[in-house]
């Protein structure tokens, strides 16, 4: 009886045991299932980590060199800035010096016509005055009346133009010397009268 027993746990016992084995062995290949499902997700993941570690290496450099190119340009903005503003005050100050030329060529021309405004007033009272003296050259002087000996600038002083043909004004010593005649004529009138006077004796 007793081993009847025995052996009915036994067998029971390795029944149990055959059980807890092959449930054992099941979970184990799950668990092996599942481990290899997690390591293929881990090489995939770390194989995306990788990509994404790349990926961000590449952008950092091109962050690395957009920021070096952009503080390239702000360089050369600043550079442009510094000769705009150059530029700016160099056409400034041209429009000024601009400006002054031409006030300074407006002060020269309005001097250059009144100067030539004073000119031709001066020039038109020359011209008057030496057409009075072209005048009073053309006509007899009248010095001539009391000069007394002839020569060759009494000659040209006193001649005059008439119809073309000139007329040379005889000497006035001449003219002198027939007024002496003249008094000696008056001179001698008196003896006629004495001569009238003697008649009635």
């Amino acid at each position: 009886m007793k081993v009847v027993l025995v052996i009915s746990l036994s067998l029971v016992m390795c029944a149990t045991l055959l059980w807890l084995i092959k449930t054992r062995k099941n979970e184990q290949e799950k668990h092996a299932k599942q481990y290899r499902l997690l390591d293929i997700k881990l090489r995939v993941t770390s194989d995306v980590v990788e990509e994404f570690r790349s990926e961000l290496a590449e952008k950092k450099d091109q962050m690395m060199k957009s920021q070096g190119a952009q503080k390239q340009m702000e360089e050369q903005v600043e550079q442009l800035q510094a000769k705009t503003e150059k530029a700016k005050n160099d056409m400034d100050q041209c429009q000024g010096d601009q400006k002054s030329a031409l006030d300074q060529l407006a002060m020269a021309e309005t001097a250059l016509n009144d100067l030539k405004a004073t000119s031709t007033k001066e020039m038109t009272g020359w011209q008057a005055e030496m057409d009075v003296l072209r005048k009073q050259l053309a006509e007899r002087s009248s010095i001539c009346d009391f000069l007394r000996e002839e020569t060759e600038l009494t000659r040209k002083l006193c001649e005059k133009k008439d119809g073309g043909q000139v007329q040379v004004v005889p000497k006035q010593e001449e003219a002198n010397a027939e007024a002496p005649k003249q008094e000696e004529a008056n001179a001698e009138a008196p003896p006629k009268n004495e001569a009238n006077a003697e008649a009635p004796k």
